[in-house]
């Protein structure tokens, strides 16, 4: 009874696939609506690749379960679906990661992105349209002056449309960002940068989301350094508990192979041999005793291999450096070692 029981724990440990030390991860989630003051919102249907699809609670709040996925892993969305609204911040959940922090999901009311876009590069253009109509009302004035000459006035004009054409497109480029951001959490660079955006200083804003964006890369860093520190941590203390793991292993299965009979047992000590080797492919008495069962089932032309790595991993002076010496000796001796032996098949 001892030895069935022994030899199932062993057969679960060779072919179970490693399944012992998989593990579920949980994500936490939030839904929240744009520019709400942090209001909540139930009912978003959210779905993401391998794992369990769900929906937000009355507060706003979602589990996703994933069931292969490790800590820093990417995690990718299938769909985040609420009839009437759609999803604000798709780009930055498209690089999420498992990490432990929760996950925030912003939604808006279909429609309201591309209003807010329109309506801010409106603004904008108001105010740029403004600046270059001043502009060039002075130009006209200083040529009717005498000021400039008219070939001046040419030059100076064509270098304002090109500022205007490019302030234009930068405009367009900010209308789409600020349309797109949570002002109910950002820091008060941004929303500096959208007063200055509103009164059609577009170089002013673009300055000031540039120092943002400096602060934010550094914090990142930070952040970032902090959570490889805490991953360091927990992949050597899995290493650890991974070590131990697989020493327990290979103790039980050496102690499979001395309760198996060899006459009855062959095929499945040789793979519980290979087992042993892949676990530690530089254990000297598992190397040895290896070459020993491949001694007395026969297969000396592998015998001889075994005992050529017991010679590679050993020291000189080691008893196993010595006896697999003394082995390979022993066999070399047998002539179809030599000849064109066709061993019998495991």
């Amino acid at each position: 009874m001892k030895k069935t029981t022994l030899l199932l724990t062993v057969l679960f440990i060779l072919f179970g696939k490693t399944n012992i030390y998989a593990q579920k991860i949980e994500q936490q989630g939030w839904v929240t609506e744009l520019n709400s003051g942090k209001k909540a919102m139930a009912g978003v249907e959210i779905d993401f690749d391998q794992a369990v699809p769900t929906t937000s609670d009355d507060e706003g709040k979602f589990v996703l379960t994933f069931l292969d996925k490790n800590i820093g892993d990417l995690i990718l969305i299938n769909q985040i679906y609420k009839k009437g609204y759609e999803l604000v911040n798709l780009k930055e959940l498209q690089l999420a990661k498992l990490n432990g922090e929760k996950l925030v999901v912003v939604m808006c009311k279909a429609g309201l992105m591309n209003q807010k876009r329109a309506e801010y590069y409106k603004i904008s253009v108001k105010f740029i349209t403004a600046s270059y109509t001043a502009n060039l009302e002075k130009l006209k004035q200083q040529m009717k002056k005498a000021e400039i000459s008219q070939e001046n006035f040419l030059a100076q004009i064509q270098d304002l449309n090109q500022q205007r054409q490019m302030v234009m497109k930068n405009a367009e480029k900010l209308a789409v960002k600020f349309s797109r951001i949570n002002f109910d959490d950002v820091s008060d660079l941004y929303k500096r940068a959208f007063d200055q955006f509103k009164k059609g200083n577009i170089d002013g804003a673009i300055t000031i989301l540039e120092e943002e964006d400096l602060i934010g890369r550094a914090k990142k860093r930070i952040k970032e350094r902090n959570r490889l520190q805490a991953a360091m941590k927990d992949l050597k203390n899995w290493k650890q508990e991974n070590d131990s793991a697989a020493v327990n292993d290979m103790r039980a299965t050496q102690l499979m192979i001395k309760s198996l009979p060899l006459h009855s047992n062959e095929s499945l000590i040789d793979s519980l041999y290979l087992y042993l080797l892949k676990l530690d492919s530089t254990h000297i008495e598992n190397q040895f005793n290896y070459a020993k069962f491949l001694v007395k089932t026969k297969h000396h032309n592998k015998a001889r291999l075994k005992y050529n790595d017991v010679l590679l991993y050993s020291k000189e002076n080691d008893y196993f450096h010595l006896q697999a010496r003394l082995m390979l000796d022993s066999i070399c001796k047998i002539p179809h070692t030599i000849t064109n032996y066709k061993e019998k098949t495991p």
